[in-house]
């Protein structure tokens, strides 16, 4: 189960960060306004206006919807279909859980001078190594995806990578 949610993450960042590393963009928002923009501005006036915007909030209430139904039958105690206080409370509290590991996973790699916290150049050697695991994860997916070999995931591709994705997280 973890090396399938080790898998399932490693290719979601791959998606999220192809577009960033591809361009080399030194700022990962702007790689993201990019494909915000790729995705949605579509007059190609650079801007999204109300009903650009209005597509993209819909979206994304339908991924919500998806992270929720995928949440609930962990997190639905009382089997009911939907997540009350106590359930959200729950799951919010094995977030920070996660969250705290993978901070406290940070620390023990990257906190060279025992400190307790990641000074400026201990966040500088994370970074580093970040952006070198995400090339490396780039290369790779491309290499597994990239059907037509032009460097870049078109929608079909992009499509195959996330049905392999989540046939392995069901798995």
């Amino acid at each position: 189960m973890r090396t399938r949610t080790i898998l399932f993450t490693f290719v979601t960042m791959s998606l999220l960060a192809g577009a960033a590393l591809a361009q080399d963009l030194p700022n990962p928002l702007a790689a993201l306004h990019q494909r915000l923009l790729e995705r949605y501005d579509t007059d190609g006036n650079g801007v999204l206006d109300p009903v650009e915007q209005e597509r993209r909030i819909e979206d994304l209430r339908v991924l919500s919807e998806k992270v929720q139904a995928q949440l609930q039958p962990q997190y639905d105690a009382n089997r009911d279909g939907r997540l009350d206080s106590r359930e959200r409370a729950a799951a919010a509290k094995a977030s920070r859980v996660k969250r705290d590991a993978v901070h406290g996973a940070a620390l023990r790699r990257y906190d060279a001078n025992h400190d307790g916290k990641l000074d400026a150049a201990e966040r500088q050697t994370m970074k580093k190594s970040q952006a070198a695991f995400l090339r490396r994860l780039h290369a790779w997916t491309l290499a597994h995806y990239d059907a037509n070999r032009n460097g870049v995931l078109d929608p079909a591709e992009r499509a195959a990578l996330v049905a392999r994705s989540e046939a392995l997280r069901r798995k």
